[in-house]
Parts: C-alpha cells; sequence; structure tokens
C-alpha cells in the first residue's frame, strides 16, 4: 500500500514539474540560492521592529507581550519536555514543545536576550534526540 501511495506521489510531482516551469526550476538542487532571506517561517526583521515599536506604545500589546514574556520565563526554569514512548506523545508533549519553543523564541527576537534563544536551542535539540 505504502508503495502505491508513493508511486502515485512521484507520478503526480512528475506532472506538477511538467505542466508548471518555474515549479520545476524551484525543485532543482540550487533551489536554495534562490529563497527569499532569513527568516522565511515567521517575520523579517522590519516587521520585529515595528512589534517592538508597537509593544514600547500600545499598553495592549504590551499586555500581550508582558503574558508571552513570561511564559518564557517559565519555560527557563522548566527541564524540556521528556520523551513518553506511547503514541499519546505526539499528541500533548508535541504541542507542548511546540508552545514553548513558539514563546522562547519570540521572547528572543522582541528582547535579544540570548537566554530565551539558548533554550528554545536546547528544546529543538531535545526532539531531534528522540528515539525513532
Amino acid at each position: 500500500m505504502r508503495l502505491c501511495i508513493l508511486l502515485l506521489l512521484a507520478l503526480f510531482a512528475s506532472q506538477l514539474r511538467a505542466q508548471n516551469p518555474r515549479l520545476s526550476a524551484a525543485l532543482a538542487d540550487d533551489a536554495c540560492e534562490h529563497l527569499p532571506p532569513h527568516p522565511r517561517l515567521s517575520a523579517g526583521e522590519p516587521r520585529w521592529e515595528i512589534l517592538k515599536q508597537q509593544i514600547a506604545s500600545d499598553e495592549v500589546s504590551r499586555q500581550i507581550f508582558a503574558v508571552e514574556r513570561d511564559s518564557a520565563e517559565r519555560v527557563l526554569g522548566l527541564p524540556p519536555v521528556a520523551y513518553v514512548d506511547t503514541g499519546a506523545f505526539w499528541h500533548g508533549p508535541m504541542r507542548q514543545v511546540q508552545g514553548r519553543i513558539l514563546a522562547l523564541a519570540m521572547t528572543y527576537r522582541l528582547t535579544g536576550e540570548a537566554r530565551f534563544l539558548a533554550r528554545a536551542k536546547v528544546e529543538m535539540q531535545t526532539m531531534v534526540d528522540l528515539s525513532n
């Protein structure tokens, strides 16, 4: 069954590439050279600067950021999320890790405090080191 699905996906991808030359070029080996500058997942540097100004000038934004920063501060005092060898791991703890990384990364980007970045890296490395 898996082989059938993989073959169908390969066929679908080859049809897309044949129909769309730009997609074909994007899938080439050198596609990484044509990517927009980092960060590509969330926001660029101009957007972070706007958020910093908004937090400084708007009381509601300041309160929202205070909640987010408090969340990141609490994570600093906790151990990384532990691997639990059950299928339930991917539902509860994985979401918990995602929330932690987002809070830590956002707080780092808005404050520049390296301790939040370091802890986000620890959380990500913990997930990478999980056994298969």
